[in-house]
């Protein structure tokens, strides 16, 4: 699976304008079983209760339907399970929370592992916003850094706590 997305990754590097049509295929069996394990067994489940050790009970005919559902095109996600979370340091204020299916959260790790195989070696070095390996806290050291090595004649500070 690794090398598969290795070689998405290099085509897509080598070739910007590349356009990938055919990518139904890596929803395969092995896939689903790897990024099955990859998702955390103590997340919080969604609207249908369904846990991942519940899921892993019956988990080969539970990827083999899912599987087939998704090559028939049939495939549907479930409802989002939503709840409020209060914000920090505001009285009051929550912000919402969609919580998915566990089987939805399966189909959403395979499409982010094939969509950040081709677009992750598009995005610039000063990119930081939901990449792997990358957060807030290397923005942050960027910037500083940048600061630090340049002249630099104007800071825009911007409060965005309520964008969000």
């Amino acid at each position: 699976m690794k090398t598969k997305f290795a070689i998405i990754s290099r085509l897509s590097a080598d070739n910007p304008e590349m356009v990938f049509n055919q990518l139904m295929h890596h929803f395969n069996k092995e896939n689903l079983l790897s990024w099955y394990q990859s998702l955390k067994g103590k997340a919080a489940v969604g609207i249908d209760g369904v846990t991942k050790e519940k899921y892993g009970e019956n988990l080969d005919e539970n990827l083999d339907v899912l599987l087939k559902k998704l090559k028939t095109m049939s495939y549907v996600p479930g409802s989002v399970k939503q709840i409020l979370i209060p914000k920090e340091g505001r009285k009051g204020a929550t912000r919402p929370l969609g919580i998915g299916n566990f089987e939805d959260k399966i189909v959403q790790k395979g499409v982010q592992k094939i969509l950040e195989a081709i677009y992750e070696p598009l995005f610039w070095d000063c990119s930081y916003g939901f990449r792997p390996k990358l957060g807030c806290h290397d923005a942050i050291k960027a910037l500083r850094g940048h600061i630090y090595s340049h002249s630099v004649r104007k800071i825009i500070d911007l409060d965005l706590s309520n964008y969000f």
